[in-house]
């Protein structure tokens, strides 16, 4: 089963604020266009496919990624 909406909700607003840190602390050497899909593209290739396609008991993982790769930016 894929994750739920709420789950992917949870995931997309995780995502925004982290590109949002991204943007505020104006971090401009990530390889990818913007923050934001810089985020995107590191949380797809970890997981090795889109995170949509992911089950709901891997959202920890997935939210652990995300924090990983904001912090690793600055």
């Amino acid at each position: 089963m894929a994750l739920s909406e709420e789950n992917i909700l949870i995931i997309k607003g995780k995502a925004r604020e982290a590109g949002d840190f991204l943007v505020k602390n104006n971090v401009a050497d990530l390889p990818a266009q913007n923050p934001y899909s810089y985020i995107w593209s590191m949380v797809n290739q970890q997981l090795g496919r889109n995170y949509k396609d992911c089950e709901d008991d891997d959202l920890d993982y997935i939210l652990e990624i995300i924090e990983e790769y904001k912090n690793d930016a600055l």
